[in-house]
């Protein structure tokens, strides 16, 4: 899911970190919990990012950018 909302933030040329993916999973978590994710969770810092960038490579969105 992470990849997916890194994928389109990149389509339509949109900034969006892998720390701010994170946040918003931590964020829906809380509101879904009470609590905060999973401590244990240690996909975090670059292996988090580069974890996300992988995986960011859904075949049915466009490759490029709109208006490229």
């Amino acid at each position: 899911m992470a990849a997916l909302i890194s994928q389109l933030a990149f389509l339509f040329r949109s900034k969006v970190t892998a720390p701010e993916i994170q946040a918003l999973f931590d964020a829906v978590e809380r509101v879904r919990t009470g609590a905060p994710s999973d401590p244990k969770i240690t996909a975090t810092g670059e292996s988090w990012s580069k974890a996300v960038k992988r995986a960011r490579n859904w075949p049915s969105l466009p490759t490029k950018p709109a208006g490229q």
